[in-house]
């Protein structure tokens, strides 16, 4: 029995010096803005330690008293060690990383993905590669500048409607223009077909298509996403691959207003002109007929 009393209080010390060699340390993570930044790693360096902020980026966890540092990091965030010492609560506000934020893409649904994490093609353009080049049309803009990308316009014509298919053409009747998606807003930019080529063709005259209405200056990413894998949150109309246009937001820099003016203009001319002849009227073999367009009738006075 005095054995066993023994035993027992020696279990107890045990647990006891183990529950005396770990402490909990609470604390919340922001940003720069003192907004709660959510799923943070608050990991124990040098160890297999940690956890995940919570909603309101509030965390709770168990070092080893013999624990010195904690390492808090997010995704687009420059990661912050703090020294442990003896204080129960550390707070701490974590700053943007500025050199990742190219890496960051606008999916489908406005979602902002890691680009290393996608699992299929996607090629993000900054606006002012686009607003640079001097272009009209967003799509004119892209020419060059996006790999598996054929983009040609339809005619030589001021306003003229623009063909582009990502990754070649997929139907022989129907549209393969990739879905523009404008702010989560999807416009179609569909060609004319109406016109009299056969099955609807791209014959004849073309009409401008909707891209033409989308302000360069106003752009500030474009990521064009290839094919229906990477499409596939929008259905079927974005079968041959889809746009994805994120348009430039109000805010500051360095907590100071700023203002951005463009201001451009361009000229055409016409490379050539059709020679006609003012010697004929309307009608055919020296004969007036107004049931005609020819221009073979009498001479003119």
């Amino acid at each position: 029995m005095r054995k066993l009393l023994f035993l027992l209080m020696a279990v107890v010390l045990a647990i006891g010096q183990l529950q005396a060699q770990q402490r909990t340390i609470t604390g919340k993570v922001t940003d720069e803005n003192g907004n709660p930044v959510v799923n943070a790693s608050v990991v124990v360096k040098g160890a297999s330690i940690g956890t995940v902020t919570k909603f309101d980026g509030s965390y709770s966890l168990r070092v080893p008293d013999n624990a010195k540092t904690l390492v808090i990091s997010s995704i687009n965030m420059k990661a912050v060690q703090v020294d442990i010492g003896d204080q129960p609560v550390i707070n701490v506000s974590l700053k943007t990383n500025e050199g990742n934020l190219q890496e960051v893409v606008v999916t489908a649904l406005g979602i902002a993905r890691d680009k290393r994490s996608l699992g299929y093609a996607s090629q993000n353009l900054k606006g002012e590669e686009l607003a640079n080049k001097g272009e009209v049309n967003i799509v004119n803009a892209l020419q060059g500048k996006v790999a598996g990308v054929n983009i040609t316009s339809a005619s030589g014509g001021a306003g003229a409607s623009v063909n582009i298919n990502i990754r070649g053409v997929s139907s022989f009747t129907g549209s393969n223009q990739p879905l523009f998606v404008v702010d989560g807003i999807p416009i179609s930019n569909d060609v004319d077909r109406t016109n009299s080529g056969p099955n609807g063709t791209l014959g004849d005259n073309q009409p401008a298509n909707r891209a033409l209405d989308i302000d360069m200056n106003n752009v500030e990413s474009v990521n064009i996403l290839k094919g229906p894998a990477a499409a596939a949150l929008y259905g079927s109309r974005a079968s041959a691959g889809a746009i994805i246009i994120t348009t430039k937001k109000g805010g500051s820099a360095k907590g100071k207003a700023e203002i951005i003016l463009n201001s451009d203009y361009s000229f055409q001319s016409a490379f050539g002109l059709p020679k006609v002849q003012n010697t004929y009227g309307q009608g055919a073999g020296g004969v007036f007929s107004s049931t005609t367009n020819n221009s073979f009738g009498p001479k003119l006075s």
